[in-house]
């Protein structure tokens, strides 16, 4: 729940962001400009509804705030010493630290478009790569798509958020415009302080709970900690920070809302819309622009102390972001944001139909269904659709009760227990002989089928590419899989093979291989020394480990004449082996890579940052 008023605002209602930004008695033309432009590309009926939204905003946040407190049932009490819990004083981000973030995050990232009508919306994404520091925005100076064509139009966007455009994107050629705090000042105080441009104020203390007040340039602190009456950091227990008067002014601003939507029927063109809302918002008051924050702490209040920056970078990186996932077909699904109704539109982003199905649900970019249950008792019942894109229709499919998603264009049907595979043309390619039938991350044209406990390949013909004879075939990685067969209570590895599934390297000579991480893959011989090999099969680290982990950020850890380090891509010891054993968490990319070599901790790059 940290910072939820600023978030409430910011989502909920962006309008009153804008107008923050104004101090005088009404509201500046330049802010009232900025939210008027907002029409320019709406027609009527989109000006309308796009009022009407801005007034339900208002209204989800006036019930919000009359709910009751943001902190639950949470009130001031007072803590025995005993019962207090403490942090550490903060540590921040060394400048080339957030430097090698940015330029990795920025040569790895990608784009997931999501098709929605008037405007398309992209995530940006990054595999293995934590959240990068600081603050960034993102411009996007030419949008490549799928047809051909180009907008060199700037937009910009937010790491998800909307385009203007429906159209398939191939790649958006994107600046980051990022900054970060390279100093702080930190002041220390029970009651208020105050320097050059600003202040805070303490407004409330009561047992573990407090409630500051910053003006001026205070505004922009990046922390904030609170110590009790020995100097120690008290945990956080729930804290919100935002702008006074929000409550108050939202009424106001939801009544004016609500005099243009009962008004918006008289209006004949967008112009006329426009001019009666600016007039109104010129005449509303702005918000207060005293920014707060109200904190509980899991121990008694006695002082604080903020960190001010002092000095603040900005850079830029230019960069490709690319769509992995693009959806090629005739139609695609989407969502008409303004008339809440899901659609099809073709693949220069026009709007070809709505569903005639009211709850629609996708499988893939072929196979839809619904669902229709009457109540909780009842057994839902499915009908199965295929989206015929020459036709633009879709088809029912009365023969099948229930899909599962293959491919984006291919399903497993069931039928007496056993699984076929339908194709792009509605028609069942395999037998119904398979046990399982799933999708390979990394192909779209490799399938895995299953027989008993034993694993083979299928392409999207329903052809045999590798017969059901082994135990394990993995995803693709840096465009190789591997196949394994069991031995005893291990598996063994036969082969890679490549995204035609063929073999690209024979592995009959290794006891045991990992997946591709980074363009190498560990293998460990019959001698039980571990080395690695590159895509092609070639050895380009050799086999003189006693363990090794897949690489991370070009560095991994190894273990040599039964002492542990951590190794570079060129096998060179970055971290001395001299530890006994050694641990890896945020191996999974979710949380930053921390290795442990026995009473110290290194960070993705190597470097050490705690010992215990």
């Amino acid at each position: 729940m940290k910072r939820a008023f600023t978030t409430i605002i910011r989502i909920i209602l962006p309008t009153i962001v804008l107008l923050t930004a104004c101090s005088v008695e009404s509201n500046s033309q330049e802010v009232v400009d900025e939210f008027i432009s907002q029409f320019d590309e709406m027609n009527l009926d989109e000006a309308k509804e796009f009022l009407k939204k801005e007034y339900e905003n208002y209204q989800q946040l006036d019930d919000l705030l009359d709910g009751g407190s943001f902190f639950g049932n949470e009130t001031p009490k007072e803590y025995a010493k005993e019962d207090e819990s403490y942090s550490e004083f903060p540590t921040f981000a060394k400048p080339e630290d957030i430097e090698k973030e940015y330029k990795k995050f920025s040569a790895n990232a990608y784009i997931l478009q999501y098709y929605k009508y008037p405007k398309t919306t992209i995530k940006v994404r990054v595999d293995n790569i934590d959240e990068v520091s600081g603050n960034a925005d993102y411009q996007a100076n030419k949008i490549f798509f799928h047809d051909g064509s180009v907008d060199d139009k700037i937009q910009k966007f937010y790491s998800w958020g909307d385009l203007n455009t429906t159209k398939v994107i191939d790649s958006i050629q994107t600046t980051i415009s990022y900054s970060y705090i390279e100093d702080y000042k930190q002041y220390e105080f029970t009651d208020e302080v105050n320097f050059d441009g600003g202040s805070i104020k303490v407004a409330k203390k009561q047992g573990n709970m407090a409630e500051l007040i910053f003006t001026g340039k205070a505004k922009n602190y990046e922390k904030i900690i609170t110590l009790n009456d020995e100097g120690k950091v008290l945990k956080l227990s729930l804290s919100s920070s935002g702008t006074k008067g929000v409550k108050e002014t939202s009424k106001v601003y939801a009544e004016a809302l609500k005099k243009l939507v009962n008004e918006a029927n008289n209006f004949k063109t967008v112009d006329e819309l426009k001019e009666a809302a600016r007039k109104t918002y010129s005449k509303l008051p702005p918000i207060n622009n005293e920014k707060s924050y109200t904190g509980f702490f899991r121990g008694n209040v006695s002082s604080f102390i903020v960190y001010m920056p002092t000095n603040t970078i900005s850079k830029q990186i230019d960069f490709t972001l690319v769509n992995i996932n693009p959806n090629i077909q005739k139609l695609i699904y989407a969502f008409d944001t303004n008339k809440k109704e899901n659609c099809f539109l073709n693949q220069a982003g026009e709007l070809v139909m709505y569903s005639t199905y009211k709850n629609l649900y996708q499988k893939n970019d072929l196979y839809y269904y619904t669902k229709t249950q009457n109540n909780e008792e009842e057994k839902p019942v499915y009908e199965i659709y295929f989206l015929d894109t020459d036709k633009e229709q879709l088809v029912k499919i009365p023969e099948i009760q229930s899909v599962r998603a293959v491919t984006n264009t291919c399903v497993s049907v069931e039928k007496d227990g056993k699984k076929a595979l339908w194709n792009a043309e509605r028609k069942a390619v395999t037998p119904y002989i398979y046990d399982r039938i799933e999708g390979i991350e990394g192909s779209e044209d490799i399938i895995r089928v299953f027989i008993d406990d034993e694993c083979g390949l299928i392409n999207t013909k329903g052809e045999t590419v590798l017969p059901v004879t082994y135990d394990q075939i993995s995803d693709y990685t840096n465009g190789r899989a591997l196949v394994s067969v069991s031995v005893g209570r291990g598996e063994r590895p036969v082969m890679f093979i490549d995204e035609a599934g063929e073999q690209a390297i024979p592995l009959t000579q290794y006891l045991r291989a990992t997946e591709f991480s980074e363009g190498l893959a560990v293998v460990t011989d019959k001698n039980r020394k571990c080395g690695f090999i590159d895509v092609n099969g070639k050895i380009v680290l050799p086999l003189i480990y006693d363990r090794a982990e897949p690489f991370l950020h070009g560095i991994t850890v190894a273990e040599y004449n039964k002492k542990c380090g951590l190794i570079n891509r060129k096998g060179e010891f970055i971290v001395p082996a001299k530890a006994h054993n050694y641990g890896i968490s945020g191996i999974s990319g979710m949380y930053k890579r921390k290795y442990y070599l026995d009473r110290s901790i290194y960070n993705e790059y190597g470097e050490i940052i705690e010992e215990w």
